[in-house]
């Protein structure tokens, strides 16, 4: 399992989208701690959640952690990426 602590730097949004992909690429699963714990409103926003929802669907993978707000996150990606047409709004 990866383990990203996202309050060591910046704590932006940007290290939840790489990580989420960066773990469906090695096939390894992900935990996320103290996303976006620096900014104004921490925690995950509406566009993080597409983003996880979106790895998710692609890769058959799993999360839990995932509501506005929350400040953590595991994500278990699945064995195959998959292609075709995706939509998310």
């Amino acid at each position: 399992m990866i383990e990203i602590d996202g309050g060591k730097r910046s704590g932006s949004g940007t290290i939840v989208r790489d990580c989420l992909g960066f773990s469906v690429l090695k096939s390894q699963g992900l935990h996320l701690k103290n996303i976006r714990t620096k900014r104004d409103k921490p925690g995950l926003r509406s566009q993080h959640l597409k983003a996880i929802q979106a790895c998710g669907d692609i890769c058959g993978g799993s999360f839990t952690g995932g509501q506005v707000g929350s400040k953590e996150i595991t994500f278990t990606p699945g064995n195959m990426v998959r292609g075709g047409e995706f939509r998310w709004t």
